[in-house]
């Protein structure tokens, strides 16, 4: 991965003899720094360590896992006992905290790896762990419960994607039904305007008015109704996004998140407004076309005749 400015990690780097650097988060960079390119070769101190910053991190990567609040900046691996001291887990061999991304070689694929890779890890679960001898037993009961999982981690590691994911699909879901309700609900009221109009169509058609006139003015109508609909659900949905986000991230500072539709949303929220305002608008003043032009003299009021008798 390149840097956006400066460089990256190289292996020297990442040797406990070599001296401290750091690389900063692109969004830091613009926040904090004023996006000044100067900052890049300077030195700061951080929990009472000097840091060289070597580099910026290209926009968009927000490191290894994609959660909320992302690093500020990241160290080579090997000055993490630099940094938390006593409290350093770098040569713990039973303490869970790493996440790894490798490459895949060329012609393998992720159903390959995952099963591999497994086969490794209860192989040094059962030989080369360094759990203490007592925890063995155990170790050996829970064994085949150990498997790995390989994702694709192009983007980092979703761990909001694990945490959220299936909520939002039921959301999703439920979302997705609301908004056939809705388009049925708009339907219901174009064919009943469209109903409506059938007395004002055949008086129109009857003074010569021609089908594809109506048609065409029913037609812009309803485009002109699903357009509108359109953005303001758009702004609505939009609205509701950055709410949902505010109120489940009450805590966080920055979320990796955008809410801004993708051209598929929009492509999709637009197209089934027009295809519900073609269908339901346009094909009530087409069948109205169909109707019998001597139905014209029946629509208009009707008068009460009176009977005047003379003595």
């Amino acid at each position: 991965m390149p840097a956006f400015g400066g460089r990256v990690f190289t292996p020297d780097d990442d040797k406990p003899a070599a001296s401290p650097v750091a690389v900063l988060s692109h969004r830091v960079w613009q926040t904090t720094y004023a996006s000044d390119p100067s900052i890049v070769g300077s030195t700061f101190v951080v929990e009472g360590h000097p840091l060289t910053v070597i580099g910026v991190a290209p926009a968009g990567f927000f490191g290894e896992t994609l959660e909320s609040d992302p690093p500020d900046m990241w160290v080579p691996l090997q000055q993490e006992p630099m940094m938390n001291g006593e409290g350093s887990l770098l040569h713990q061999p039973i303490s869970a905290w790493l996440r790894m991304i490798g490459r895949l070689r060329p012609g393998a694929s992720i159903e390959g790896m995952a099963p591999r890779l497994t086969g490794l890890l209860r192989q040094w679960l059962q030989n080369d762990s360094g759990y203490p001898a007592n925890w063995m037993a155990d170790v050996i009961r829970i064994l085949p419960k150990q498997v790995v999982n390989v994702v694709p981690a192009g983007a980092g590691v979703a761990v909001m994607k694990e945490e959220y994911g299936r909520s939002l699909q039921i959301l999703l879901s439920v979302c997705g039904l609301v908004l056939l309700i809705a388009c049925a609900n708009v339907a219901n009221l174009l064919l009943a305007r469209g109903v409506a109009r059938r007395g004002q169509t055949a008086i129109r058609l009857a003074v010569g008015a021609t089908p594809r006139q109506i048609v065409t003015q029913a037609l812009t109508e309803s485009v002109l109704l699903a357009i509108g609909g359109g953005i303001v659900g758009l702004l609505v949905a939009m609205a509701a996004a950055r709410l949902l986000l505010a109120l489940a991230f009450h805590s966080s500072h920055f979320l990796p998140i955008s809410v801004t539709p993708s051209l598929i949303v929009l492509a999709f929220a637009f197209g089934l407004a027009l295809l519900t305002g073609i269908i339901f608008g346009a094909a009530p003043a087409w069948l109205a076309t169909r109707t019998d032009g001597g139905c014209a003299a029946r629509i208009g009021p009707r008068h009460q005749g009176s009977l005047f008798l003379r003595p």
